[in-house]
């Protein structure tokens, strides 16, 4: 977990984790290739809606790797 959010519209808090972070639990704790963690995290838990508290996920970047996702978008 990295952070709480708020949610105005929702008017309550909720978890914020670290895409990457969960990526890494998977694969030490499961003993997942990446790619098998990362279909597992899509598919379980970010693509799941588990009601008001369904928690949110942050793929931490640089600045610079940003605005070179937002170039690539653009195309």
């Amino acid at each position: 977990m990295v952070s709480f959010k708020e949610s105005m519209s929702l008017e309550l808090w909720y978890v914020v984790y670290d895409y990457e972070k969960c990526i890494k639990i998977l694969m030490d704790r499961d003993g997942m290739e990446e790619d098998e963690a990362d279909e597992y995290l899509q598919f379980n838990t970010v693509g799941a809606w588990v009601g008001k508290g369904t928690p949110a996920f942050m793929y931490p970047m640089t600045l610079d790797q940003f605005k070179s996702g937002l170039e690539l978008e653009e195309l």
